[in-house]
């Protein structure tokens, strides 16, 4: 005979509960799995939706300048009122040293607003991006696009120096880390 398990002799509605019990403890893991699956792709979903990795602090500093290259080619000093107003909304000034500014501009960089400034050098024009918001642990050299790069510690943050491939730019990056001054 084929009787349901239940209504077998000698089932207690104690019995009856403890399977009920069982049963519903089989199926809240699947639940839980279910809920951690649909919480687990909404947190993945964000984070590529949002930049996922991101790229290094080197290759947003050269895929930046690429902007100003049609500025520089104009040639000629900056208007000292454009330079002036571009230092003081980055929160620096510039001492003597720092070389001929041909292009100055407020850029933003990884949503940071940052002074951009185009210097003459001797070897040609150099590429600073005062990078208040943005602090490196060591220095970094770079290389793309035909230029060459570095990227120092200073002040709060750091500065980018961007050339010419084959520049001195250690040279050049310390001149414009003891030119620039953090207000």
């Amino acid at each position: 005979m084929n009787v349901p398990q239940r209504e077998k002799k000698g089932d207690s509605a104690f019995a009856r509960r403890a399977e009920a019990g069982r049963r519903t403890a089989d199926v809240r893991p699947r639940w839980a799995s279910l809920v951690g699956s649909v919480l687990a792709g909404a947190v993945v979903g964000a984070w590529l939706w949002s930049g996922g990795p991101g790229n290094s602090l080197a290759d947003d500093v050269l895929s930046h300048i690429g902007d100003e290259v049609p500025a520089v080619a104009a040639g000629g000093s900056a208007p000292a009122e454009s330079v002036s107003r571009v230092l003081e909304q980055g929160g620096i000034r510039l001492r003597p040293g720092a070389g001929d500014v041909l292009y100055a501009n407020a850029c933003r960089l990884r949503g940071h607003p940052v002074p951009h400034l185009v210097l003459q050098s001797e070897g040609g024009p150099v590429t600073v991006l005062v990078l208040r918001d943005e602090p490196v642990g060591d220095a970094e050299s770079f290389t793309g696009s035909g230029f060459s790069g570095r990227i120092e510690p200073a002040g709060p943050g750091s500065i980018a120096v961007v050339a010419a491939a084959g520049a001195d730019l250690e040279r050049f990056a310390a001149q414009v880390r003891a030119a620039v001054e953090w207000l």
